[in-house]
């Protein structure tokens, strides 16, 4: 609960408090003898958050570590904010500005930073706020002036994105020969400037929906519970990001290429048990390099398909969707 005040010009301001008796009618709290003075020693910038999403919000708070309690400076306290050195709003690191926040005691206001970051992840990892604020001293009683001082803090920035990679193999029009099979992966990765994080990663088993077999003859899938196929994702190895340039500077990261590791193809076994016969148990074509071996894409919101170049493995259709997870406005979730 609060304790409320309301000044002469009508403005309220709070300040919480421990303890309440109902009996003595008392409350219970403390104040910093109503003082904006602190040893600068004292003062450090927090984040509210280490971590934000691109195009999310994140807050920057001056905070006094010896009295473990956010700052208070009066209301005509000059200060200045910086995000990766620069004092102004950038595409490629974000920007930063002082949210008004009174409080307790009147005349005084909280120094607060609201900082959104960029639409895509900037180069800089992390990216470092900077706040520029006046300070002020106390001499025969009276508040005076003495300089400036920069307050260092840092944020980092990432983006994330849900990947799918299926593959289906379809000769519906073969008649006796007709085969049919579904293979895929799912991927959902948090991408910085200079790693990439494997959130979530499935590899969906081979699923065999139908098979050429002999007539007369029944075909048995050996492996069905263990065939990993030709789609298998075993993790990131590096990435590598792409922007654009102008007279030699780049401007925004516009592309992202994410380098799988190694992984092999897993075929599956089919036993062939034919009248008069014991059953044949072929083996599975030599082992090849798993799909995919690296992924191209666009930094951007949306849904975005491609196609895996396969070679030649007849009606078998390849691709990959990559969609830029988002937070759902209802729930509040990433999805």
């Amino acid at each position: 609960m609060s304790f409320a005040t309301q000044d002469a010009t009508g403005k309220w301001s709070f300040i919480d408090f421990d303890e309440y008796d109902s009996a003595g009618r008392t409350l219970k709290g403390s104040i910093e003898h109503f003082s904006y003075v602190s040893k600068s020693a004292d003062l450090q910038l927090f984040p509210h958050t280490e971590d934000v999403r691109v195009k999310g919000i994140g807050q920057f708070w001056l905070y006094n570590v010896r009295t473990k309690k956010h700052h208070f400076v009066p209301d005509n306290t000059t200060f200045t904010w910086y995000v990766n050195g620069l004092n102004l709003p950038s595409e490629v690191y974000g920007k930063i500005s002082s949210t008004d926040l009174c409080c307790f005691p009147p005349g005084s206001r909280l120094v607060v930073g609201d900082y959104d970051a960029p639409e895509v992840v900037p180069d800089a990892d992390p990216i470092p706020i900077q706040l520029e604020v006046a300070l002020a001293t106390v001499r025969n009683n009276k508040i005076s002036r003495a300089g400036t001082k920069v307050f260092t803090s840092y944020v980092r920035t990432y983006d994330e994105y849900d990947i799918n990679v299926c593959g289906i193999w379809d000769n519906l029009v073969s008649g006796q020969a007709t085969e049919r099979f579904v293979d895929s992966a799912r991927l959902i990765v948090r991408l910085r400037p200079n790693e990439a994080e494997t959130i979530e990663l499935k590899n969906s088993l081979f699923i065999l929906e139908k098979n050429y077999c002999p007539r007369k003859c029944t075909c048995e899938y050996v492996n069905r519970e263990t065939c990993q196929g030709l789609i298998h994702i075993a993790g990131i190895s590096s990435l590598a990001f792409e922007g654009k340039t102008a007279n030699n500077v780049r401007s925004r990261f516009t592309h992202v290429t994410l380098n799988f590791k190694p992984a092999w193809t897993d075929f599956p076994i089919l036993r062939v048990i034919c009248p008069r016969s014991s059953g044949n148990t072929p083996m599975p074509p030599g082992r090849l390099p798993a799909l995919p071996i690296f992924l191209k894409f666009e930094l951007k919101e949306g849904m975005q398909e491609q196609e895996l170049n396969v070679g030649q493995l007849g009606t078998a259709r390849y691709n990959a969707t990559i969609r830029r997870r988002e937070y759902d406005k209802k729930t509040g979730q990433l999805r």
